[in-house]
């Protein structure tokens, strides 16, 4: 969460008299997570897979009409406020301590566990885990893997030493790429990157830093921390290459880097976007928002769309800044509901093409990025803590919300 301080104020669209999106389907759960737990309330892909925490079980969820398929769990799994899991087109794969347990994604079968490297803790072992191509990406402070859906490790980091520490994650087209430093030292931080086809590793030194998204094979890399403000630049996947390097006024990556085909974006930690151009560097455009406190930032339908607050800690504003002018396109005001016993008063969001959901712990708001409009909501969604989308058409789009009650779904039009 970013904060800074107010320049000027924008026009705001009040999220009132908009059209009401209908409840499609509600399955009641039995969750009794904490609102204050670090948990993963839902995983969803595209095809059609929604998994969600039901009390200490993994719950398969028909996208469709909300039916229970299967519910499954393991002795030595706790899900309600350790376990991280993901979804493959055969498999969910759930990560706690330092093991992968598997279950078929058809009918909940345990196929069984697998470990690896680190501790078994929740607080050094397996904090991440990401499907990509197929195979799961599992990490921790003191771990790396690469498993398949039929658990196989494909690759792993040797055990580590007390003194070695993976900083940051990224996985991007073929590749699984990641800073680790060693014995603690900032100086001696190295950027190890994984071909997901051969397993082969390109290594890269002084590098303190990398964004966790890339673009056409390329990611962000920041330089040795020597210096308070080390340079910043683009570095090629498939050879460790470094593109350009510039020299930079902030210490950015920490606080958000976002890519598209044209532009490097960079956060300041604070409220300031520097848009560099990805050819050479160059900065194209700076932009500072009104907004004071920043909770999330993205890039949707050709939009840099920030969630954040003007006075700390609300209320809370949607802004869309035009990423072909480095200017505002306004800002949409999202309710959020103060309710006992829900999360904190900071929404969660999610966008899908046009479409950015913003969750206000009672359902959410729904919000044009073309219009900068909210156009639909849905307030008879109490306890709702997260949301995934699925079944993703040209057409439509099913959200799916997941909280301490129920997981219900909507359709929403493209």
């Amino acid at each position: 969460m970013n904060n800074c301080a107010p320049l000027f104020l924008l026009a705001i669209s009040v999220a009132t008299a908009i059209k009401v999106d209908p409840i499609v389907w509600s399955t009641p759960l039995d969750n009794n997570i904490l609102a204050y737990d670090d948990t993963q309330w839902i995983a969803t892909k595209s095809f059609g897979a929604v998994i969600v925490s039901n009390n200490n079980n993994l719950t398969s969820l028909d996208p469709r009409t909300g039916a229970v398929l299967w519910s499954n769990t393991h002795k030595d799994i706790n899900v309600t406020n350790e376990a991280v899991f993901d979804i493959s087109t055969t498999t969910v794969a759930l990560g706690v301590g330092n093991r992968v347990f598997g279950f078929n994604l058809v009918d909940g079968a345990y196929i069984g566990s697998v470990k690896v490297t680190g501790p078994n803790n929740i607080y050094d072992g397996i904090s991440s885990l990401q499907e990509h191509r197929g195979v799961f990406i599992v990490w921790g402070q003191s771990t790396l893997a690469v498993i398949g859906s039929d658990l196989t490790v494909h690759y792993s980091i040797p055990e580590p030493n007390a003194t070695t520490e993976v900083i940051v994650v990224g996985v991007h087209e073929d590749y699984v790429y990641f800073v680790y430093q060693v014995d603690s030292d900032p100086q001696q931080s190295i950027l190890k990157i994984v071909n997901l086809n051969t397993f082969a590793e390109t290594i890269v030194y002084n590098v303190s830093d990398v964004s966790s998204t890339g673009m056409n094979g390329r990611i962000v890399f920041v330089g040795p921390a020597l210096v308070e403000y080390p340079p910043v630049g683009y570095l090629e996947l498939s050879s460790g290459a470094i593109l350009w390097q510039v020299d930079v006024e902030h210490y950015f990556i920490d606080y958000g880097t976002f890519l598209t085909s044209d532009l490097v974006v960079l956060n300041d930690g604070y409220c300031a976007f520097y848009a560099l151009d990805a050819k050479t560097g160059a900065l194209v455009f700076k932009y500072t928002s009104t907004l004071t406190t920043i909770q999330s930032a993205g890039i949707s339908a050709g939009r840099l769309v920030l969630l954040g607050s003007i006075h700390f800690p609300g209320p809370w504003y949607v802004e869309a800044i035009d990423l072909t002018t480095g200017t505002s396109l306004g800002m949409v005001f999202v309710p959020v509901s103060n309710t006992p016993g829900t999360t904190s008063q900071s929404p969660t969001s999610i966008a899908v093409g046009t479409n950015y959901i913003a969750l206000n712990n009672q359902g959410y708001t729904c919000i044009d990025l073309l219009t900068i409009t909210a156009v639909s909501h849905q307030l008879s969604l109490p306890g709702v803590q997260n949301v995934g989308a699925t079944l993703i058409t040209a057409n439509s789009t099913t959200f799916v919300f997941a909280g301490q009650l129920n997981a219900a779904a909507v359709v929403i039009s493209n």
